[in-house]
């Protein structure tokens, strides 16, 4: 991508090129030598924010405007820096098992790739299939069983692309945010339900831990492989035409977003409680 980037008239690709190498040049010093969870989280936080000064121009700031939302300048800024750090970090999170990283990454990538195709936004269709080629060979190495691994210089570059994109996309595009919300559920959906968790149970949450859904139905179905199986489906059969309804009918986008995400959290809370429930069971 930092290859690719250059020779994509995106908008903003600049920031983009520069916010990606830092946070790769970030994520390969953690990964080979370890970095404080603070450490990593302020440059996220800069980066973010120095995104956002550039997006819009060192002026007004505002996000779902196109929906009608008023939301102020300064809180626009503020939810878009802890958007797209936690887009960022739940990548990080998300990357447990092989396989699963890369082919979320194809899967949203080409979505997007499409929709912008659609819609006449060539060089973002051409940005995302950047995206998806570079994963899809990745995703050679990577799928189950394994041979090479992301790394925290993967799976935060991947986050941060998709969070970037989603905000400048909002911006300048005819593809707002609920589209890439929609499309990017499923990771969404269980990093968020995983941290409330935790955070309800007073643990300590930047620490590592083997909690999240997918990786109890790891455990439990004892093959990465069925596991990313099932994220496809979900993905192409309830995802995918919930993001092309919201893309169809803007004005109703953040009910689609709705409707897409209320049976997935449900589903990822109660099963996940059921499945730490049936692990502790079988350990006494």
């Amino acid at each position: 991508m930092l290859i690719a980037l250059p020779f994509l008239e995106i908008k903003y690709s600049g920031i983009l090129w520069s916010t990606l190498a830092l946070l790769a040049l970030v994520g390969y010093i953690d990964d080979h030598r370890g970095l404080g969870f603070k450490v990593r989280l302020l440059f996220q936080v800069a980066c973010a924010y120095s995104l956002i000064c550039f997006v819009s121009e060192f002026g007004d700031f505002r996000l779902f405007a196109r929906d009608g939302f008023n939301i102020p300048s300064w809180a626009s800024i503020l939810l878009g820096v802890l958007g797209i750090v936690w887009v960022t970090n739940l990548y990080n999170f998300m990357d447990g098992i092989d396989g699963i990283a890369a082919a979320e990454a194809i899967f949203v990538a080409l979505s997007l790739g499409g929709v912008y195709a659609y819609s006449g936004e060539r060089e973002w269709a051409g940005f995302m299939l950047a995206v998806a080629v570079s994963s899809l060979g990745f995703l050679c190495w990577n799928w189950a069983p394994a041979k090479i691994f992301m790394g925290d210089i993967g799976s935060v570059s991947l986050g941060w692309l998709f969070g970037g994109a989603m905000l400048i996309s909002e911006r300048d595009t005819q593809i707002g945010i609920w589209v890439y919300l929609i499309l990017m559920a499923a990771f969404i959906g269980d990093a968020t339900i995983t941290l409330l968790a935790r955070l309800l149970n007073r643990e300590k949450v930047w620490l590592p831990h083997r909690t999240h859904l997918y990786q109890l139905m790891s455990v439990k179905l004892g093959d990465h492989r069925k596991v990313n199986y099932l994220l496809i489906f979900v993905n192409v059969v309830w995802l995918l035409p919930m993001a092309l309804s919201a893309f169809m009918m803007p004005d109703w986008a953040w009910g689609f977003a709705v409707v897409a995400y209320s049976p997935l959290l449900l589903t990822c809370a109660v099963t996940r409680g059921r499945l730490i429930e049936n692990s502790k069971a079988e350990e006494c």
